[in-house]
């Protein structure tokens, strides 16, 4: 199966909409952990040896594009405010902004293996351009790259993804694609409203493993027991949620796709099958199992919501590739930041799917 971009064609990547939604395994090959073979103990010597800013350190490789540890820093900062800094970030954010540009970098290098490819000399006029415009402010370049904590290989990187990333998503996510995108997550855009029960087995974020685990296993164990039919699902709501809604059974009441509710309940009330009974579920509130008893469906045309089909549509085919870069990647962490899958999209903007099938074909004249 292969991804192709066809030669000289703003390729319309219908089937990249169309069939991507069963789980594969894609996943992140050639993974190591903290930068060191857990069988002979070799550190790779790149992440000292390798040319960095002072004071810079390399966290992580893709191939053999590093990742500062200031950049991490400064995509934390404009994610959390300007005062998060590295101390500041809880293990699960910082590796989630670590990861977020790690997919960014392995996005990059597989639009670098299309026709999408910026050349080398657009990257060199603009930074030609930046230079040009720092002068003009009585600036130099190589003080701004200094004052930055960055050096040229990561600004001609940047550059590199702003150029690459516009035009790729520009050809894949044409009017057709997003119509597509639309009838397969209808729900998701045209108002449709799902009534929500759930039982809510509290453990915040600051809990201890032990204890989520413990309401994890709780969680489990009563889904079986409804499954099974030897309680209801109000009444265990009733004897063991910690939620407000215990008192009625459990009942939240209807919820909208874009609702201010955690993106995991969301996509679990508006993904499980009527009447059926989903978790346990984590988030930061707790271990949660859910119900969906009744459905409205929602009659907002394409047309109106475009703009969010758009964004949503952007952000799987920005998990798209990233994972087509990843299973052609090594990645390489200087620390164990290899974050449990709870994390995986804590901080992220792009909270989608990131298993996917690919296209089995690519013609031209289906786009």
């Amino acid at each position: 199966m292969t991804f192709q971009i066809w030669p000289g064609h703003l390729v319309q990547i219908a089937v990249v909409f169309g069939l991507l939604f069963c789980a594969d395994t894609l996943g992140r090959s050639g993974h190591s952990e903290g930068g060191v073979d857990e069988e002979t103990g070799y550190m790779d010597p790149r992440f000292e040896s390798m040319d960095r800013p002072p004071g810079v350190e390399i966290e992580a490789f893709v191939n053999n594009a590093p990742i500062y540890d200031v950049d991490v820093e400064r995509s934390a900062a404009k994610a959390f405010g300007s005062g998060s800094g590295d101390r500041d970030l809880p293990f699960g954010l910082k590796s989630s902004v670590l990861n977020r540009l790690i997919d960014r970098e392995l996005a990059l290098q597989y639009i670098e293996s299309t026709d999408f490819r910026p050349a080398s000399s657009e990257i060199s006029r603009e930074v030609a351009r930046v230079k040009k415009e720092l002068e003009a402010r009585g600036k130099s370049l190589e003080l701004f790259l200094a004052d930055n904590h960055t050096d040229m290989r990561m600004l001609r990187r940047k550059i590199a993804w702003n150029l690459a990333w516009p035009r790729y998503a520009d050809a894949c996510l044409t009017d057709d694609n997003l119509k597509r995108y639309f009838d397969q997550h209808r729900h998701d855009f045209d108002g449709t409203q799902r009534k929500l029960s759930q039982i809510l087995l509290a453990a915040d974020d600051a809990a201890p493993s032990q204890v989520v685990e413990r309401q994890r296993d709780i969680g489990a164990r009563l889904r079986v027991q409804i499954k099974r039919g030897e309680i209801e699902f109000a009444e265990a709501a009733r004897r063991y949620s910690n939620a407000p809604s215990s008192e009625q059974g459990g009942v939240v009441g209807w919820i909208g796709r874009h609702d201010q509710i955690s993106e995991e309940i969301h996509n679990a009330a508006f993904n499980a099958p009527l009447g059926e009974v989903a978790g346990p579920i984590q988030t930061p509130f707790g271990i949660h199992l859910i119900c969906v008893t009744e459905e409205k469906p929602g009659d907002i045309p394409w047309e109106q919501v475009k703009h969010d089909v758009r964004k949503a549509a952007e952000r799987y085919l920005f998990s798209y590739t990233a994972d087509r870069g990843r299973a052609q990647a090594e990645v390489k962490y200087r620390n164990s930041y290899e974050y449990p899958e709870e994390y995986r999209d804590y901080m992220s903007p792009y909270p989608e799917p990131r298993r996917m099938t690919a296209p089995t074909t690519m013609k031209r004249n289906d786009m």
